[in-house]
């Protein structure tokens, strides 16, 4: 089984949080916020390993899929 970056819950929810700040704090959004959170980290992560674009995105899709969305 290979082994699969697992993201930082607090890095998730801080960025999430700015991305909310970004948006001018419009509330109704929270699984959109978390979900391109998750996906920017994990896309940050991945150039740095040297991984393509693409892995990182089926990537957060299996774990998104594998462990529902977070309440929000």
């Amino acid at each position: 089984m290979a082994k699969r970056k697992v993201l930082d819950q607090e890095a998730i929810r801080e960025r999430a949080y700015q991305l909310w700040l970004d948006r001018g704090q419009s509330h109704g959004s929270s699984l959109e916020d978390w979900v391109e959170a998750e996906r920017l980290l994990l896309q940050q992560g991945w150039r740095r390993y040297g991984l393509k674009e693409l892995e990182a995105s089926r990537a957060l899709g299996d774990e998104v899929e594998a462990r529902g969305a977070p309440a929000g």
